[in-house]
């Protein structure tokens, strides 16, 4: 899948899910499925995809922004508070790592990051938010 096709489906995430899936089946066992996965992880988790988000998740190195984000959320869903913390906390680590380093670098290219760290802090809200709903009674 090269980046140029799908600047196309960016946004529209049903067709970049089924683009990719397309594109994973046919690559299976190859590097492109580690190229493939991070869009693939992406429109999965904008399509609700959960099952689907996990085989993706599989190929990304779990000690990676990248691979630690998606199973936290993926944890999440599962409800594995547990589990979701380790991830969150592990990727919080590595983007305070990246965005020191990109921090010196531009501003522009630590924005992604900073986006993360909000995302993080947004995932510790959404398992707070489950357990007060876990203790509601209705």
């Amino acid at each position: 899948v090269s980046t140029q096709s799908t600047g196309m489906y960016l946004g529209d995430w049903d067709a970049l899910e089924e683009l990719t899936s397309k594109a994973w089946e046919t690559s299976v066992g190859t590097p492109v499925c580690k190229e493939i996965s991070p869009l693939a992880l992406m429109a999965c988790l904008n399509t609700s995809k959960w099952e689907e988000m996990g085989k993706y998740v599989e190929t990304i190195d779990e000690f990676t922004l990248d691979g630690s984000f998606y199973r936290a959320i993926l944890s999440i869903h599962r409800n594995d508070e547990k589990e979701a913390h380790v991830y969150i906390a592990r990727a919080r680590d590595l983007a305070a790592t990246e965005l020191t380093a990109l921090l010196g670098e531009s501003y522009s290219r630590a924005y992604s990051v900073v986006v993360v760290i909000q995302q993080l802090a947004e995932l510790e809200e959404i398992i707070d938010y489950k357990k007060v709903g876990d203790d509601d009674p209705e």
